[in-house]
């Protein structure tokens, strides 16, 4: 099948089955397959991303069905975009359990500095964050802090949503540190959502900085294939 584009180009076969990949700093990476024979001229929806702190990649291509068409990528976002963030100093919001002791020595933290637990393991130390979710919907739960060949490799992460709803994740602090890490998207009812990070049994620092919730429907990624 060919399509005419434009009376500048000529008629050559198209790609039916076009890879449109994307990813975003806080997101693994999306491939969404875009039919270009059909719904040109128009901005073409492939999907929502989390965006950021940083930047994002969205690329078209390749693929053996034909010939691709690039022409421009936008990215909305909705002007009542919902996320909540609550750094470990904010005590109306922190539940600090323990002798933390504070650092700014690596960099990485957004926070004014980041607390770790001097590599005690032993459970007794824990910061739980409480944020609050207006409305219903799919939230992404994010968590910050600095990485290091010393940081724990299973740091418990206990993330409670409205209705008691607990998911418990190790996260792994050696990688990944010094922007917001996804600790998992899941969906909840309006009300408090707490995020609990300890020590318990960990070997190396466990470090806590910041947490983090977004409404995962308010962010939106387009991109025009013709």
């Amino acid at each position: 099948m060919c399509a005419q584009l434009s009376p500048l180009l000529p008629c050559f076969p198209i790609a039916f089955d076009t890879v449109c990949h994307r990813s975003s700093l806080f997101w693994p990476s999306t491939i969404t397959f875009v039919n270009q024979q059909q719904d040109g001229g128009a901005w073409i929806y492939v999907g929502s991303s989390v965006m950021g702190y940083g930047s994002g990649e969205l690329s078209i291509g390749p693929t053996d069905a034909g010939n691709i068409i690039a022409d421009g990528v936008k990215f909305v976002m909705r002007n009542s975009v919902v996320s909540r963030t609550v750094g470990w100093h904010e005590t109306d919001r922190v539940e600090i359990v323990g002798q933390w002791k504070q650092s700014s020595s690596l960099k990485g933290f957004l926070g004014l500095t980041y607390l770790h637990d001097d590599q005690r393991g032993d459970g007794s130390l824990s910061v739980t964050f409480t944020l609050s979710a207006p409305v219903s919907g799919s939230y992404a739960v994010m968590i910050s802090y600095t990485s290091d060949k010393q940081r724990a490799k299973e740091v418990p992460v206990t993330v409670t949503l409205p209705g008691e709803i607990v998911h418990v994740v190790l996260v792994d602090q050696t990688v990944g540190g010094g922007r917001p890490f996804l600790v998992g998207k899941y969906d909840g009812d309006a009300g408090d959502i707490t995020v609990k990070i300890s020590n318990e049994g960990t070997v190396g620092y466990v470090i806590v900085d910041l947490a983090m919730i977004v409404l995962l429907d308010h962010s939106e990624c387009l991109c025009l294939p013709a």
